[in-house]
């Protein structure tokens, strides 16, 4: 696909409508909804959080590699993905971002417990998805490191050498099989004020032996979704965000609803969904017991229509193997 994002003055956008200035304003907006809301929870009976990890967290059983896909749940966007021999990982996010910005859920898998990683797929440059002490650890396995465009000299600057930046379409091949490609997303990036947008964001579309497998990154709904399943699809797995959600109408330029996630889905003629970006971190004002249960309603109504697609609601550690896939040529 062809498609490239919007510039101007040096920075990019998500078509010519997009404004920086609104963007942080629904940023300010959605901070001020968000303490608002967590001062008022002070005075009402608190989810424990250990019943929360008791409820939602497994023991890993990692493998050090496998040919069929297994994709393991880690927390937020970080997936192990396991295919082709080959060990691939999705914004490894394994600390707090920060002391503002902390894990409500512990990493679901040490960092030391990872197999050697091969590759690194980084969809934007927030915080909570370019991790730098993560990727530090990871440096030892010398893995190849895909990022959006803009990325590479910060990388290269704090001693990252095996990076490769990439723009919308472009693609890489992997032990001359396993094919990355580096498609559109609706969002925006920044690691500070002054920055913001200067690097682009994207998602990432892995494909080995026929075997497809859409990860979403962080997006708003748009049109980007059916233009990538109507280059690509059908896909076999979808790993799709679904949170934050709320406030929408500040959350709905960078984020997709639960509606919208499921929409996205079908747009990608996709087969199995399985939902991220939820339950690690509180970025919004949704209870993350109310993310799940929405997504199940919701997902009901879906499959009255679309009967040969799942939902996989995978709790943090949780392995999902796709043996039974239908292997073919790409």
């Amino acid at each position: 696909m062809n498609r490239k994002p919007f510039m101007r003055w040096g920075r990019f956008y998500n078509n010519s409508d997009d404004r920086i200035a609104r963007r942080l304003s629904n940023f300010v907006k959605t901070l001020y909804i968000v303490a608002k809301h967590r001062f008022a929870l002070r005075s009402q009976p608190k989810l424990i959080q250990s019943d929360f990890i008791a409820e939602w967290m497994v023991a890993p059983a990692i493998t050090h590699s496998s040919v069929e896909p297994v994709i393991t749940w880690i927390g937020h966007a970080t997936f192990l993905i396991q295919i082709g021999g080959l060990n691939i990982l999705t914004d490894p996010v394994f600390f707090d971002v920060s002391r503002f910005f902390k894990r409500k859920v512990r990493s679901a898998l040490s960092i030391h417990q990872l197999p050697k990683i091969d590759i690194i797929l980084i969809s934007h440059n927030h915080c909570d998805h370019l991790d730098l002490p993560s990727l530090s650890f990871l440096k030892k396995d010398n893995p190849t490191i895909l990022v959006p465009l803009g990325n590479k000299r910060w990388l290269q600057q704090r001693g990252f050498d095996t990076v490769q930046e990439m723009e919308w379409g472009q693609e890489i091949i992997i032990n001359n099989v396993l094919v990355c490609t580096f498609l559109p997303a609706h969002h925006w990036t920044s690691r500070g004020l002054f920055d913001i947008n200067t690097t682009l964001w994207g998602s990432w579309l892995i494909r080995d032996k026929g075997t497809k497998i859409y990860f979403a990154g962080d997006s708003a709904y748009g049109d980007h979704f059916a233009v990538i399943g109507k280059s690509f699809g059908p896909i076999d797995i979808i790993l799709m965000p679904i949170g934050p959600n709320e406030p929408r109408h500040l959350m709905n330029e960078s984020h997709v609803g639960i509606d919208e996630a499921i929409q996205a889905f079908d747009d990608l003629d996709g087969h199995h969904f399985i939902p991220m970006h939820w339950g690690t971190f509180r970025s919004g004002v949704d209870n993350f017991h109310d993310l799940v249960n929405l997504l199940t309603v919701a997902w009901r109504t879906y499959v009255e229509k679309k009967s040969q697609c799942a939902l996989h609601i995978m709790k943090f550690g949780q392995s999902a193997t796709f043996e039974h896939l239908k292997k073919g040529s790409d």
